[in-house]
């Protein structure tokens, strides 16, 4: 049995009874226990760092402090060392990114990283397209009808049209931060880009090149004297809610379900569901543009990190598990479901390539929603299984045979 905690509470953990689910631990003789965070924030991890019983996985952010607190206790094995004691093979079957960019200041590397960076995405023309997990802003559709859907594409017109929301909506609550924005200083290091939003709105990131090529800090750009002055009127005209700095993950969630915001600043993904209101229960999200500096950037430096337990049972199995899901087999599974079932090879343009079966289409087309877990195994965040945001993004593999999305 291997034990895996996600320190994320929307994680999924059903995953066993999935078809893919089956088949990978029956292909790689295991079974898997996949358990998960209660809370938005560090509670159930850091009483497990605390009491120094941990399972034999954790995956977690990669700026998270108790990776430090694990390594500096002796609690993790260093997974260089890990990999090459019990199965080597892994490293000829990642990408080489994934030991190049992360040791820990002893030397040595500590966890498997994810949504990593290759050479191969940055030659992507949407490498820097904005997706599910990163910043944006927007609007409730019937608030943004009711004040003439105005243009806030620059901080002014943003501005103007948050005031006259507010003067028609005042119950509602002005510019807020959803539930993803865990770290509101905006220059927190190793943060995801899209966490830094509004700051990327007058076009700071966290990491910024000066007029002479030089890196430099975000703070140090010219701009960001225009974004502090900006978010102090939006806060002293009342616009901006101070209470986003201050409300739990589950608090947050629960004003964003209920839709008692008028502007919600958060990732892709938080629009995905209608607005829950008293009053108005039809009610959406339109997306907001970037301001004329606005531009998205990935620093491609990963999201989460997987760290091995020193106390697991039986590390030569573990090794073999992370093996078989960095293999083409594993690769495939993780990705894209079982053969047969959920795709099969199609010729293109006289390539053969990966596609989903027209049964498994018709199924994710008409319920998408609940589809979309179910046919890969969620190490995608382990890395590295499918490590390249490409794949990510399940494009089709191997990579010399990319034309389209999956």
């Amino acid at each position: 049995m291997i034990k895996h905690f996600y320190n994320y509470d929307w994680f999924n953990v059903d995953w066993t009874s999935t078809p893919s689910g089956q088949e990978i631990q029956k292909q790689a003789n295991v079974k898997i226990e996949l358990s998960k965070a209660t809370s938005g924030d560090n509670t159930k991890l850091n009483l497990m760092v605390a009491s120094g019983n941990i399972p034999d996985l954790i995956t977690t952010n990669k700026d998270d402090p108790n990776i430090d607190l694990l390594i500096k206790n002796g609690m993790v094995l260093p997974i260089s060392e890990f990999i090459d004691q019990y199965a080597p093979e892994i490293r000829e079957q990642s990408e080489p990114e994934v030991f190049k960019y992360y040791n820990y200041i002893d030397g040595k590397q500590y966890f498997f990283p994810s949504f990593l960076v290759t050479p191969y995405d940055l030659q992507q023309a949407d490498y820097n397209a904005v997706s599910g997990g990163d910043g944006v802003s927007a609007i409730r559709s019937d608030v943004y009808e009711a004040i003439g859907r105005p243009d806030m594409s620059t901080p002014d017109g943003f501005f103007n049209a948050m005031k006259a929301a507010k003067e028609k909506f005042p119950k509602l609550t002005g510019w807020y931060f959803g539930p993803f924005n865990k770290d509101l200083t905006f220059f927190k290091a190793g943060e995801f880009q899209g966490y830094m939003f509004p700051a990327t709105q007058f076009g700071i990131h966290v990491y910024d090149v000066d007029a002479d090529g030089q890196l430099q800090s975000g703070v140090r750009n010219p701009k960001f004297v225009d974004f502090i002055k900006f978010m102090n009127k939006m806060y002293t005209n009342g616009l901006l809610s101070a209470e986003s700095f201050v409300d739990a993950q589950d608090i947050k969630e629960a004003k964003k379900q209920k839709g008692d915001i008028i502007v919600l600043s958060g990732i892709v993904n938080d629009f995905n569901e209608t607005v829950k209101t008293q009053d108005n229960a039809e009610a959406g999200w339109v997306p907001l543009p970037y301001f004329a500096d606005g531009k998205y950037f990935k620093d491609g430096s990963g999201w989460t990190a997987t760290l091995v337990s020193k106390k697991t049972a039986d590390p030569a199995r573990l090794a073999k598990f992370i093996s078989f899901m960095t293999s083409q087999t594993g690769r495939e599974l993780d990705a894209y479901g079982v053969k047969g079932v959920h795709w099969e090879m199609k010729e293109i343009d006289g390539e053969q390539v990966p596609r989903r079966t027209s049964e498994f289409q018709t199924l994710y087309e008409t319920d998408g929603a609940s589809i979309r877990r179910r046919p890969g195994y969620p190490l995608i965040l382990l890395s590295p299984m499918t490590i390249s945001m490409a794949e990510w993004l399940r494009l089709p593999i191997p990579k010399s045979q990319i034309t389209e999305k999956i």
